[in-house]
């Protein structure tokens, strides 16, 4: 009788039921690993919310006390524009979430409108002033529904109404 020599495969199956392996042929073994959970602090992530918010708020303050109006205007873009950011780089709890990309998008578009502003017409500057006067009304409720889902009392919306 002629002895034939067994094939890699046979091996491996043959290896793989005795719970040892060989080195990969190129095809692949699924494994499931548990997902980890992280717990994130609602409170914590609120916090850092209305800190971000009352800083932004602050600074605008200060920035429509420029005289000239498009510089005015353009530091307070930049403001909002960096408050969009920060807010987009917390980690928020899973209810949050949505809420939080809300609230950045809104200030995302105050800061649309302010740099509209910083080169705005005599013309133009009210129809701006109407798109700003209803994005902070939009600010205030995404920042309202923010403060619900972290539980915090204190989350500040941001003004620029007659700026500059």
């Amino acid at each position: 009788m002629k002895k034939t020599p067994i094939g890699l495969a046979a091996c491996a199956m043959v290896l793989a039921a005795c719970g040892s392996s060989l080195p990969s042929t190129g095809t692949t073994t699924a494994t499931t690993t548990r997902p980890t959970t992280t717990t994130i602090n609602a409170a914590a992530v609120g916090g850092k919310v209305v800190a971000i918010l009352n800083a932004g708020n602050a600074a605008i303050q200060q920035d429509k006390k420029i005289s000239n109006n498009t510089q005015a205007f353009t530091a307070i873009s930049n403001e909002f524009a960096s408050q969009a950011q920060k807010i987009q780089d917390l980690t928020y709890p899973p209810n949050a979430v949505s809420d939080a990309k809300a609230l950045a998008a809104i200030l995302e578009k105050l800061s649309v409108d302010a740099q509209q502003a910083s080169t705005a017409s005599l013309a133009t500057v009210s129809v701006i002033e109407a798109n700003v006067a209803n994005d902070e009304g939009t600010e205030a409720a995404d920042s309202a529904a923010l403060k619900h889902d972290l539980g915090v009392s204190t989350v500040a919306a941001t003004t620029t109404t007659a700026a500059a």
